[in-house]
């Protein structure tokens, strides 16, 4: 029969170098995704016999897509105006019934913010309209 002893260890997560008060557990959790969040985590993990710091773990929190400005222009059109990430892909699916949802609009976000031109709204008893990711 083997008889394992189980040690006390330690915990102390690191963010960017510096101590998170707390954060004491083997696993931490960041309850609240913030761009002020995004960084470089760590573990060190230590008992009598010394100590020993996990491999770094990058976080990135990217900026979702967010809808600014919509309504129905003179010509019946419905628009909005989305904003997001440069660079990022804008994907918009429209349903009529919140159930089966179809992309209807693909395009990158250049200046930080994109329109979407919906020419046949009020051809349409209901429309939603949501990004995604």
């Amino acid at each position: 029969m083997q008889v394992r002893s189980r040690v006390p260890v330690d915990y102390q997560w690191r963010y960017n170098g510096s101590v998170l008060a707390g954060a004491t557990n083997a696993t931490s959790v960041i309850p609240i995704f913030q761009f002020n969040k995004a960084g470089r985590y760590t573990c060190e993990v230590s008992n009598f016999a010394g100590a020993a710091a996990s491999a770094e773990a990058v976080l990135q929190v990217r900026e979702g897509v967010r809808l600014q400005a919509s309504g129905f222009a003179a010509d019946g059109s419905f628009r909005f105006l989305l904003s997001g990430e440069l660079g990022s892909k804008t994907v918009i699916a429209a349903s009529s019934n919140l159930i089966d949802w179809l992309p209807v609009f693909t395009n990158p976000v250049a200046n930080r913010s994109v329109e979407f031109i919906h020419s046949k709204a009020l051809s349409q008893r209901y429309r939603f309209y949501r990004p995604v990711e």
